[in-house]
């Protein structure tokens, strides 16, 4: 019986593509889905709870909720393209989510922060 060697590494292993072009073809091909998730996400839960019905606003609560999936799923790809044990990858994607979290600004002190981003 042949050794099964998954299609990703066997095109590496034939220097058909790099790591990059994998990573950006895959996100491409699955752009619709993550467009189409966080849009039906932020139609049940802006006019659920009852929010300003202005088209702005509506759009930039989707805009906001379609950038943290994509950065999400691009963390996901990355960390995967990263490690071939797919736990080490798991473990680094989660790591990687827990320093966005941290350093985000969530939690920093209102005041200190500068008047032009504490305006908006």
């Amino acid at each position: 019986m042949p050794l099964q060697v998954p299609v990703f590494e066997r095109e590496l292993m034939n220097k058909m593509y790099t790591p990059t072009p994998y990573l950006f073809g895959r996100m491409l091909s699955h752009i619709m889905l993550q467009i189409f998730t966080p849009l039906l996400m932020s139609l049940i839960l802006y006019f659920g709870l009852g929010a300003d019905n202005h088209f702005e606003y509506f759009f930039a609560f989707f805009l906001t909720a379609l950038c943290v999936n994509l950065i999400g799923c691009i963390v996901g790809y990355f960390c995967g393209v990263l490690w071939k044990n797919s736990e080490a990858a798991r473990q680094t994607g989660t790591l990687f989510i827990i320093v966005f979290h941290l350093l985000s600004g969530g939690l920093s002190n209102p005041a200190a922060v500068n008047s032009f981003i504490n305006g908006l």
